[in-house]
């Protein structure tokens, strides 16, 4: 997380980033039988899912606001 300390907004978004990628991993459904190995799939980088939203700002709160 960015930030020493993190902000609360960059911290929770780190909490819900974490509880998505633990959610979408995939285990085989027995350590004895089959593949043993733990499938996940590639994580989205945040720059390109925010690419449009951050885009369409056309003013910036300063520093002080944050």
């Amino acid at each position: 997380m960015p930030g020493c300390p993190p902000r609360p907004d960059a911290f929770l978004e780190g909490l819900l980033l974490l509880r998505k990628a633990v959610g979408s991993e995939k285990r085989p459904l027995s350590w004895v039988v089959g593949e043993q190995r733990v499938s996940r799939p590639p994580l989205p980088s945040l720059r390109d899912l925010k690419r449009p939203e951050r885009q369409k700002l056309v003013s910036l709160r300063p520093p002080d606001e944050i």
